[in-house]
């Protein structure tokens, strides 16, 4: 089976990432990514030094290699001409958007197709574009499988949108490697650190993040919050600290390399997520195996991930529901927290485990290349 993967983000250190690494301990199989991509320097540095041939060349990784020494390394434009050459027996779009992008070429291609339906897809991109839920339809109809990696993603998308093929929902694997527990960091005393990673965008509702913690601290002085990530709301969230006296006790740390991001995860003792809407956020699973006590919001469907004996769920739509939340997590007995931070990790040990993921995927992929 030779299948081709068109994704437009993809970094060493994304979800993409994990779910190549998962695909490439199976045998008897060909992966190849496709990446269409202006910056060429943010795919793999060690892999590639810089490609100038024409403003969006195609560089395709042979996944069977990716991981060796020398990788394999295709330069292409990204055309009709270049997929055909390639053979797939099928065509994975990693998200609806670049799905809508490349339908042109699907279409003519004339080759089985699957698209990955995440967050981003139907909760945030239909509302700055009105064309966009009508171009994913068209497209979802054609389609010979869908991929959703959350059930708040799959009930969207039974509830707004017209298919005609099946839908799989496959967990995103975990890099269990990278979040090893650090025992020293499972229970909350004075000055310890709250964690919080996103994107500083309004759906991750940051600001209403700030304001709760600056209740807990008046009881808690010493406690510390850390917000890892860039995006447009920086601006709005440094006046938020001033203007509540907040000092250094939070800390913007901006955009940060997956190694910082495990050292500050394994200094905190608690992670929080707060955003409005989610597909499934790879930070929880972080944090999770990192053995972090997470708080998270309970609309996001989360708990047919999670139970709450393994994460701690608060109203999101109650005012003082988080900050009453963070005390109810910084009192917890020490014990407790183990036992639930315990049992959350062995769960995504299991629902997030690369080869039960890398197995669904290679099924998900043969059925969709006898549906049509």
């Amino acid at each position: 089976m030779k299948i081709l993967e068109i994704s437009t983000s993809y970094h060493p250190e994304s979800f993409i990432w994990t779910h190549l690494e998962a695909l490439q301990e199976v045998e008897g199989h060909e992966v190849l990514l496709m990446h269409p991509q202006k910056k060429t320097q943010e795919i793999r540095e060690d892999a590639l030094n810089s490609l100038t041939k024409g403003n969006l060349p195609l560089v395709v990784l042979g996944l069977g290699k990716l991981f060796k020494k020398v990788p394999d390394i295709y330069v292409d434009y990204f055309n009709l001409a270049t997929i055909k050459r390639f053979k797939p027996d099928l065509i994975h779009c990693h998200f609806g958007w670049s799905a809508v992008t490349y339908y042109p070429l699907l279409e003519k291609l004339n080759i089985p197709f699957t698209v990955s339906l995440r967050g981003t897809d139907l909760f945030i991109r239909p509302l700055f574009d009105r064309t966009y839920k009508a171009q994913l339809t068209r497209v979802l109809q054609k389609a010979s499988g869908i991929h959703v990696v959350s059930e708040s993603v799959k009930t969207e998308l039974e509830e707004n949108y017209i298919y005609n093929c099946p839908v799989n929902l496959i967990y995103t694997p975990a890099n269990c490697n990278t979040w090893k527990v650090n025992e020293d960091h499972n229970t909350i005393s004075e000055g310890s650190i709250i964690v919080a990673i996103g994107r500083l965008h309004w759906i991750k509702d940051f600001g209403e993040l700030i304001q709760q913690f600056a209740l807990v601290r008046k009881t808690i002085p010493d406690l510390k919050l850390r917000i890892i990530g860039n995006g447009p709301e920086k601006e709005k969230l440094l006046f938020l600290i001033k203007k509540l006296g907040l000092g250094d006790s939070v800390e913007l740390l901006g955009k940060q390399p997956q190694q910082v991001v495990a050292k500050v995860m394994h200094q905190a003792s608690l992670f929080v997520l707060t955003s409005w809407s989610e597909g499934l956020p790879n930070v929880l699973i972080e944090a999770v195996l990192a053995g972090k006590l997470a708080v998270v919001p309970d609309h996001l469907q989360l708990q047919k991930v999670f139970s709450e004996d393994e994460v701690l769920f608060y109203d999101k739509f109650s005012d003082s529901a988080l900050s009453t939340m963070l005390q109810t997590a910084i009192a917890m007995d020490p014990e407790k927290m183990r036992v639930m931070t315990g049992r959350a990790k062995a769960k995504a040990l299991k629902v997030f485990d690369s080869k039960n993921h890398a197995a669904n995927f290679f099924e998900f992929f043969r059925s969709s290349i006898g549906y049509r």
